[in-house]
């Protein structure tokens, strides 16, 4: 007698990660869709987009796919992308702000500036970390620390 062959997929998507069994005949026999935190996050940021819409604040879309935001904010469709967690914006922003040489073997660019908004201070930081690959060997750019104080100043709503 021949066994019946059971298929398991799996699909971890953005807003909700379903699992499903399916028959050699490509009968669904058993499925279950689990919301992930990508789903709560679009109910608690909906109400947000639409209190700042309601306080007059203009421009504010959202919530938008993360596949198609970053390169529409590269093309300037947005002045800013708001994350909700801290790696949906650093991949991205690392992405395209850091660029190295192949040929020279050295990092051309280590651009990006880190803003957290919603905090009581003005928060704005170098994206790169701590660089402890340069630290020491006097071949360090600062071009990211001097963005990150120009920001911080920009946020404070002074002409310098």
């Amino acid at each position: 007698m021949e066994s019946t062959k059971y298929y398991l997929g799996l699909d971890v998507g953005g807003t909700n990660m379903v699992a499903g069994v399916v028959d050699e005949n490509h009968q669904i026999i058993a499925k279950e869709s689990i919301p992930t935190q990508a789903g709560r996050t679009i109910e608690e940021i909906t109400p947000a987009i639409e209190a700042a819409k309601a306080e007059g604040i203009t421009g504010v879309v959202g919530p938008c796919p993360p596949d198609s935001v970053f390169s529409q904010a590269i093309g300037g469709w947005y002045d800013i992308v708001v994350c909700m967690y801290h790696d949906q914006g650093h991949i991205p922003l690392k992405t395209v702000g850091f660029v190295y040489d192949r040929e020279k073997q050295e990092w051309k660019a280590v651009e990006g500036v880190n803003v957290t908004l919603g905090l009581p201070i003005i928060r704005a930081s170098v994206d790169h970390g701590t660089d402890f690959y340069h630290a020491g060997k006097g071949n360090g750019n600062e071009l990211s620390l001097v963005n990150a104080i120009k920001y911080a100043v920009k946020m404070t709503g002074r002409a310098h």
